[in-house]
């Protein structure tokens, strides 16, 4: 699905009113506050004539009178309002008033992929392939545009209950015509997922978001990052000199085929990954051959397996905080899902298999979670 859709609009007109005690941000009546990002607060908002329900958006009041942060959240409006594909977070209008700017998005019911892993632990392959694959289609859509998203994270992606990837937050995402924002030299993104030439702030192609898919699948189907470190300054050095630990000596159920295209993936140097996001596509489904009503079948039910961990919370986007307990039982949910969804899979995934993997340990579930925001 492709197309233009959103609305740019200015408005020094005070807002209405707003009747029954309603709370009202432009056009749209606040039902709910969530959870909001570093830049930004975020509603849960319905438009007051359309009915539509909306993730309202607002630039938090700290930024209103920083030209640069203004600049960023305006432009990450009017390229979110021009991108339309079925696994990118869609956008509907952008205005500022009084001196406030906000920008309605689609609203996702789910989790974020932050959140799935906290109270997974880690996910069954099927599962963790059906968004890489869903997360390909999205970023070949935005690549043929020539734009780069520099910032692709597990907090980034949604996962909606109807069993839709979709990629969100474009604020940091390299143009084709490269604005003063995105000056040669600088490193823009969250450090553990950014490749080693966007690190030292090169030249970027396709190649550096598939860099970041990689370290999302390496630890969707892990449960841990594959540069681990205690500080940035770590995290950064082992992107730039380590090799990853195989996925398949932390969980077993990685076969061969998906750990090598998970390792191709996470190469340093970019000529030696997948060249475009239709390769590592194919790729993945190679490794684990899903169709696509597969694949959303996948997704729709492990967001359901893991928000009844939580449920009863009111946000279901939020960040979870759960106890390990917690976090086993959705795994436990996950992998009892995915066995009977697709049968044939606990079989398939070891045939075919090399032996003799002596010695290969199964390292322990994480029993900690990064805090929200990294």
């Amino acid at each position: 699905m492709e197309g233009r859709a959103g609305i740019i609009r200015r408005t020094e007109a005070a807002p209405s009113a707003p009747p029954g005690g309603e709370v009202r941000l432009g056009q749209y009546v606040v039902l709910e506050e969530l959870a909001g990002g570093g830049m930004a607060r975020l509603y849960r908002a319905r438009h007051a004539s359309l009915g539509r329900v909306v993730a309202l958006k607002e630039l938090l009041p700290r930024y209103r009178d920083d030209p640069a942060m203004q600049e960023r959240f305006r432009r990450e409006a009017e390229l979110a309002t021009s991108l339309a594909h079925d696994h990118i977070v869609r956008a509907y209008e952008f205005w500022e008033d009084a001196g406030r700017a906000f920008l309605a998005l689609e609203f996702v019911d789910g989790l974020d992929g932050k959140s799935l892993l906290e109270r997974a632990g880690r996910l069954p392959t099927p599962v963790a392939v059906a968004v890489g694959v869903q997360l390909c289609d999205a970023l070949a859509y935005a690549h043929r545009r020539g734009i780069i998203h520099r910032d692709l994270k597990p907090s980034n992606i949604l996962i909606g209950a109807d069993g839709r990837a979709k990629l969100g937050d474009f604020g940091i995402a390299l143009l084709p015509d490269a604005s003063t924002l995105t000056r040669s030299g600088q490193a823009f993104g969250t450090p553990a997922y950014m490749s080693p030439e966007q690190i030292e702030g090169e030249a970027l192609t396709p190649a550096s978001d598939l860099f970041a898919l990689g370290i999302v699948l390496y630890e969707f189907c892990t449960g841990v990052k594959p540069f681990p470190g205690d500080a940035e300054s770590s995290v950064v050095d082992r992107i730039l000199a380590a090799e990853p630990q195989a996925p398949r000596s932390i969980a077993r159920e990685v076969t061969w085929a998906l750990e090598r295209v998970i390792l191709r993936t996470l190469k340093r140097r970019p000529a030696q990954r997948y060249p475009e996001a239709p390769a590592l596509r194919a790729a993945l489904l190679e490794a684990v051959p899903l169709t696509a009503a597969e694949a959303q079948k996948a997704l729709g039910e492990a967001v359901g397996a893991a928000r009844r961990v939580r449920r009863g919370r009111p946000d279901p986007l939020a960040p979870a905080r759960t106890t390990r307990a917690a976090r086993l039982l959705a795994g436990l949910g996950l992998f009892a899902m995915v066995a009977v969804a697709f049968p044939g899979w606990l079989r398939w995934h070891t045939q075919g298999q090399p032996s003799g993997t002596a010695g290969v340990s199964r390292a322990p579930a994480p029993s900690a979670v990064a805090p929200p925001g990294a």
